[in-house]
């Protein structure tokens, strides 16, 4: 196996300054960036500045030998650099981190799949305009699993707590106007003697469902305000 580590920070810096070389020079036009990542930058430029844009583009890669690709939206939603949604002119969905709720279609099994149904009804409201409430109402309908939750321990010594009862390790449970305090319970930091708990959802009741069953008493108004929260964020 080939192992170059010097090598592939040369690669990958040397990349980032090129970018960033190019942001320097399309913010002195005058012209929006709204973000730069590794491998991108994503700006809002108005169609008589367009030519313009292609033109520093054009000799960017004359002189770096690198090659760009475009890609055009009509709507960007950001709440920050690695957590976006984005609408293409040609229709395409791009969902990015906390936008992004379709990890079964994607083969994403490895994700964390709580709450999917707070970021498929924020894309509904963002792309099609429909209210946060009526998304969820139609989702507890028609698809109530996507309200679920999971929380994942991995220390050894802890344990998971719902009212009397231990849970396993990794445990599926939903927000419910009837149920339970969720607790993390922890031994004792070193040279004390309390034991330690964590409200997993503090100010609201739990429910397990480690093995499915009907799922009832959903609290809305909690994932309610997890929508607002993103919208929020979204807007600051």
């Amino acid at each position: 196996f080939m192992y170059d580590p010097m090598f592939m920070m040369k690669i990958c810096l040397n990349g980032q300054l090129l970018l960033v070389s190019l942001c320097e020079q399309i913010m002195d036009e005058d012209i929006e960036v709204i973000q730069i990542n590794t491998d991108g930058i994503l700006c809002k430029v108005h169609k008589s500045q367009r030519e313009r844009l292609d033109f520093l583009c054009d000799e960017w890669m004359k002189l770096t030998k690198l090659s760009l690709d475009y890609d055009f939206f009509d709507l960007i939603v950001q709440r920050d650099v690695n957590n976006y949604l984005g609408r293409m002119t040609n229709g395409y969905i791009k969902r990015k981190g906390a936008f992004d709720w379709k990890y079964a279609e994607n083969g994403d099994w490895h994700k964390n799949f709580s709450q999917l149904a707070v970021y498929k009804a924020v894309e509904a409201y963002y792309i099609n305009g429909i209210s946060i409430e009526e998304s969820l109402e139609t989702i507890k309908n028609t698809e109530p699993e996507l309200f679920f939750k999971r929380v994942k321990l991995s220390h050894k010594l802890h344990k998971l707590v719902l009212g009397d009862t231990v849970l396993q390790k990794v445990t599926r449970y939903l927000v419910s106007t009837v149920g339970q305090t969720l607790l993390k319970i922890m031994p004792p930091l070193k040279g004390k003697i309390d034991i330690r708990q964590s409200n997993i959802e503090k100010g609201y009741l739990c429910t397990e469902y480690n093995k499915l069953r009907v799922i009832e008493n959903i609290d809305m108004e909690y994932y309610t305000q997890e929508c607002l929260k993103i919208i929020e964020k979204c807007q600051s």
